[in-house]
This record gives structure tokens, sequence and C-alpha cells, in this order.
């Protein structure tokens, strides 16, 4: 039998996975932070797929704000999916930019927010230290590879400026804490 057009039916080829990111509204305000201090939170970034789910297994950080001798404030970045880590990243010298290529794969669910966490090691604030006092801290998402999880192309994106907006941190060498006494 021959088959018309009338009776073959429709066949839609879907295009690749895209992924917006963005700052979570659960990623910290402006706050301070000791020169030294391992593990601070710097920001959460929020990715959605859409059209598929994604394979993330790259993420590219900027240090945004920041001035090239500003830079080796922050001495390494590291990436969590909840409490996993799932990659680290290493601004070299005066890099305002690192990418970190994931220890594991993150599975980006298709229309679904999922969040990784954005913390960092802090540079110490000495004379022979590379901290600067008063720097204003911000870690964003410059942009990600992955693939799509049907489709297997590649799924990229990113933005000179960042593709988050975190709120930043200040670097000090020292500041006061309040406690209340019952």
């Amino acid at each position: 039998s021959v088959i018309t057009t009338s009776s073959a039916g429709v066949q839609t080829i879907a295009s690749a996975g895209t992924i917006s990111v963005g700052t979570d509204p659960s990623s910290p305000s402006y706050t301070i932070a000791a020169g030294g201090t391992t593990g601070v939170v710097a920001g959460v970034a929020k990715f959605r797929p859409s059209n598929e789910a994604v394979n993330l297994t790259k993420v590219g950080l900027t240090l945004t704000n920041m001035t090239t001798t500003g830079a080796q404030d922050v001495l390494t970045a590291y990436l969590y999916q909840g409490s996993t880590l799932v990659g680290t990243a290493t601004f070299t010298g005066n890099a305002t930019t690192a990418t970190s290529t994931l220890t594991q794969v993150v599975n980006l669910p298709k229309d679904v927010d999922t969040l990784l966490t954005i913390k960092v090691d802090l540079a110490d604030i000495s004379a022979s230290a590379p901290g600067v006092e008063g720097d204003l801290v911000k870690v964003d998402v410059a942009d990600f590879e992955g693939s799509g999880a049907s489709s297997g192309q590649t799924v990229r994106g990113g933005a000179t400026g960042g593709l988050t907006a975190v709120a930043g941190l200040r670097l000090l060498n020292t500041f006061p804490t309040i406690a209340q006494v019952p």
C-alpha cells in the first residue's frame, strides 16, 4: 500500500535542551568575611533546563566587580549540589575567571530547578598574603557546558558579565562579632 501525507502522521523533532541560569533567592545577602576563612558560601546558582534534561559537565566562574589585583582574594571555589562536592575551580594568578570540569556529572531534570552552591576559600590578609582588605568579592556563574540527555547535543551558555548576580562579601582582615548573652 502507498502511504500518503493524509495518512502518514506528523513527526516533530525537538531542538536540543537549553538552560536558564540565575541567582536563587536562597543565595546569601551581602555579608562580611574574614581573610583566611574557608568554605564561605558566596552564592547559590539556579539551573533550569528546557526541552530536555541536561547532563552538566563544566561550570565557568567569574569574579565580578574585581580588579586583577583583587583576583587573588579567592584561592579556590567549590561547587556543591546539596552537600555533595561536584567540582572545584582555582583562580590562578590575576585571572578573574576559572572553569570547573565537574568531578561528577550533575543531572539537570527538564523543567526543574537544580541548585549549585558556590563556596570559596578566601586568601589571608597581611603583608605577605595576597588578600586585599576591603575588596568586595562576587563569584558568579559565567558559563556552562553539558549534553542533552536525549539528543546528546552539546548545550552551552554564558554571558560576559556573568549569568548570576550574587550580592557578594566584603573581605576584611578581622571584624567584631556580637553575641547576645542570656
